[in-house]
């Protein structure tokens, strides 16, 4: 299990790497926050819809690549702080779905960012 831990790390790295080119969130301790993660919960953070977009279309290639699937019906995005309406591709005809309010791990957050 521990080995399986490493591996999942490891790339998780190597994506942060692959998106590094975006652009980023403000530092926190000198460290970059791109998504959080909790068991089979994560979250990505993006700047704008092209970031965001071309995150979820790597989370969901990489998730798919160790043989995971995202649940794509569960799948939303909330834009906080602006009225921006716009839609995030997966694939061709796979988008995600836009909500005034977001839910994580108990905490819920507005589109004001409350």
């Amino acid at each position: 299990m521990r080995q399986v831990f490493v591996e999942i790390l490891l790339k998780l790295k190597w994506w942060e790497r692959q998106v590094l080119h975006l652009h980023v969130p403000p530092p926190i301790n000198e460290d970059y926050l791109f998504s959080l993660n909790f068991a089979d919960d994560p979250a990505v953070v993006a700047q704008d819809s092209n970031d965001l977009e071309f995150m979820v279309r790597r989370l969901y290639d990489e998730y798919s690549k160790w043989g995971l699937q995202v649940s794509l019906e569960k799948t939303e995005y909330l834009v906080i702080n602006t009225g921006a309406v716009f839609e995030v591709l997966i694939s061709k005809n796979v988008t995600v779905n836009q909500v005034d309010r977001f839910k994580y791990l108990g905490v819920s957050i507005n589109k004001d960012g409350l």
